[in-house]
């Protein structure tokens, strides 16, 4: 996510036919709709924010057995990033859990963080989306 600049609402919609080799294409974008005051859905544009959005990423092959082992726990889902219950994760989720693993590194959002820190935060939170 931090060597690719794919944004996390891209990142919780991504399939596993956007995986190809060392590429993931990019294709849709989660949204956040009021449903009422106290709340929200989280769905699913098959379009990203702008034709900017539409890209092909490379991963970078010292990372690359992070996108075939998360393709391998979550083969028989529709999305890559799911929960236990099989349902797609939001970036609500996601960003939960990258602040708690930050927290967790005493890694403080007033304190920049290093591009190595933001790889293991990242990778600290894949493995607490339970598909490890």
């Amino acid at each position: 996510m931090f060597f690719t600049g794919i944004r996390v609402d891209e990142l919780v919609t991504l399939k596993h036919s956007d995986f190809e080799g060392n590429t993931i294409k990019i294709r849709r974008t989660e949204t956040r709709v009021r449903v009422n005051e106290s709340h929200y859905e989280y769905l699913v544009k098959e379009f990203p924010k702008s034709s900017a959005g539409v890209r092909t990423i490379i991963i970078p092959d010292s990372y690359a057995w992070i996108a075939a082992k998360l393709q391998e726990c979550t083969a028989f889902q529709e999305f890559v990033f799911v929960s236990e219950s099989g349902t797609r994760m939001t970036t609500n989720v996601i960003r939960r859990r990258m602040e708690k693993s930050c927290k967790a590194r005493n890694l403080h959002r007033s304190r920049r963080i290093k591009q190595e820190e933001h790889t293991e935060v990242f990778c600290w939170t894949i493995m607490w989306t339970n598909v490890w």
